[in-house]
């Protein structure tokens, strides 16, 4: 079963909790864009370099997350080990990278889960609008 961890590489005075505003993926990296729910011109944006794979669920859709983990929705950010989206994520992708270090994140905002995997931990950026 997977574990969920408060990720605590965050800055200091990240929001309790944060919308998803928009999500872009380029050969840049991996950009996942939210505001604070309180302040919505208080921008945190998420990237991450290197990323293999994400999936965003409407938060509504993680019942059975919810109901069998320890999850403070005033959090934000997770770090996931004995991931099962690891886990199905080596076995679709035919273990093509194992032995590569990847890294499984949560984020958790007002109105949507995402789960990433990278290779590198994200750069958490807190700026105004």
């Amino acid at each position: 079963m997977s574990v969920y961890e408060i990720y605590n590489r965050v800055p200091k005075g990240l929001p309790d909790s944060v919308q998803s505003w928009k999500l872009k993926d380029s050969g840049d990296g991996f950009f996942f864009t939210t505001y604070d729910t309180d302040n919505s011109d208080n921008i945190v944006e998420f990237y991450f370099k290197s990323t293999l794979a994400y999936l965003c669920i409407d938060e509504s859709n993680r019942l059975e997350l919810w109901a069998n983990h320890k999850i403070d929705k005033d959090k934000i950010i997770y770090i996931v080990s004995e991931s099962s989206f690891l886990r199905d994520f080596h076995r679709k992708s035919k273990c093509v990278h194992e032995g590569v270090e990847i890294f499984h994140f949560f984020i958790v905002t007002a109105g949507d889960c995402i789960d990433v995997l990278s290779t590198s931990h994200p750069e958490i950026i807190q700026r105004v609008r």
